[in-house]
């Protein structure tokens, strides 16, 4: 009975960490993809804007710049719909973190909703990059990958990270060269 208390101050901890990670990631996304003011390139400029810094960026071609922006149109909308439920699944499971008697069904359950939420915004993001990959010649697909590089902030991440000798920093060094 005793070590039942440290396990349960344990998942709770966990839970709050959860809730403060994904509160973190949402944001992330939103201010990625939308930047202030409520979600994912939720007026066209935002959109084009996006698009405007590809195109400058890889040098797209006028046909391959109207290919991405029929495709982008579609990816921004998904983004939109599951970020504001994401958002709804973290409200959901602060409420029920705060409540006296919460249990840990409901928790487990919102839980997974928002893991599931997020598995899908991360297939939304690698069908964008494929999409965006794949009307690319190939200089333009090394200039990319250098962008995904950068937005996906692995440099960063390998800086902080506990290992000294890890072969994940070799891998990122090779990328793009």
């Amino acid at each position: 009975m005793k070590s039942e208390k440290p396990n349960r101050a344990v998942r709770w901890l966990n839970m709050l960490l959860l809730v403060i990670n994904l509160t973190v990631i949402a944001t992330i996304l939103i201010q990625a993809y939308g930047g202030p003011g409520g979600g994912a390139a939720s007026s066209p400029s935002e959109s084009v804007a996006s698009l405007d810094f590809l195109r400058r960026e890889l040098g797209l071609t006028d046909e391959q710049y109207r290919d991405l922006a029929r495709q982008n149109d579609q990816t921004f909308r998904t983004y939109n719909i599951l970020v504001d439920l994401l958002c709804e699944a973290n409200l959901s499971l602060l409420e029920e973190l705060l409540i006296e008697e919460s249990t840990q069904s409901a928790l487990d359950s919102l839980t997974r909703k928002i893991g599931t939420l997020n598995s899908s915004i991360k297939r939304e993001t690698v069908k964008h990059f494929l999409a965006v990959k794949n009307v690319c010649d190939e200089d333009q697909r090394h200039k990319l990958t250098l962008i995904f590089k950068k937005m996906m902030e692995l440099e960063e991440q390998c800086e902080s990270c506990n290992k000294k000798e890890c072969p994940r920093k070799e891998r990122l060094v090779q990328l793009g060269k």
